[in-house]
C-alpha cells in the first residue's frame, strides 16, 4: 500500500482520482480532505469530526466523502394546521 504523502502526491498530479483511492475509507477521507485543503487553500479540519459511522456511510450515496458539517435545528411549534386533508 502506497503511503498517504505518496497518494497525495498522485492527486496532486492528476495521476490519481478521488474515487480511484484504494485504502480504508477513513484514510480516504483524510487524504481527500488534504487534498482539497491542498488545492484551495483552505482548512477543513472542523469537517474531520463526525459520529456516525463511516464504513456505512462510504458505501452508501454519498461519493468522494471528505467529512461531515455539523448543521443548527431547532423546533417550532405547536403549528396549527387548518387545510381541506388536515386539521389540527
Amino acid at each position: 500500500m502506497a503511503s498517504k504523502g505518496a497518494i497525495l502526491e498522485k492527486l496532486l498530479k492528476g495521476k490519481l482520482k478521488m474515487h480511484e483511492l484504494d485504502i480504508p475509507a477513513e484514510e480516504a477521507i483524510a487524504v481527500r480532505r488534504e487534498f482539497v485543503e491542498k488545492k484551495t487553500s483552505t482548512t477543513l479540519k472542523a469537517m474531520a469530526s463526525y459520529s456516525f459511522d463511516i464504513e456505512s456511510v462510504s458505501t452508501r450515496n454519498t461519493e468522494n466523502i471528505i467529512g461531515a458539517i455539523h448543521i443548527p435545528v431547532g423546533v417550532a411549534g405547536p403549528l396549527k394546521v387548518a387545510g381541506e386533508l388536515a386539521k389540527g
